[in-house]
């Protein structure tokens, strides 16, 4: 998975030592985001995931006082990968859906 993610990363930015370029800092919405941005919904697994960055994002949503959701499983045991809200067949899942379609509800 390593070398997935640093190839990837290098293909993308354009640097084999992507992880200190200005590239990625750019690309990060924790440093480019105002307080004009909409209300948030954020969520990932705990597994091959971006969970941390997602969570950092959260934090500076709040800072700016954007209303914002999340669903995060960083003190879950049971391992949630990337992309878990689209297998409807766990619990995670349905939960996501659920907290997605009030979100959207709430702020359509």
């Amino acid at each position: 998975m390593k070398w997935f993610v640093n190839t990837v990363a290098w293909s993308e930015l354009g640097h084999r030592n992507w992880r200190h370029s200005a590239e990625l800092k750019q690309a990060s919405l924790v440093g480019q985001v105002t307080d004009k941005f909409p209300p948030t919904y954020i969520t990932d697994g705990n597994a091959y995931a971006f969970q941390e960055q997602g969570m950092a994002f959260e934090r500076r949503l709040k800072q700016l006082d954007i209303p914002v959701t999340s669903l995060f499983f960083n003190n879950d045991s049971q391992e949630i990968t990337h992309e878990y809200q689209f297998n409807y067949q766990t619990v995670q899942a349905k939960s996501c859906y659920n907290d997605t379609r009030q979100f959207v509800l709430k702020y359509q």
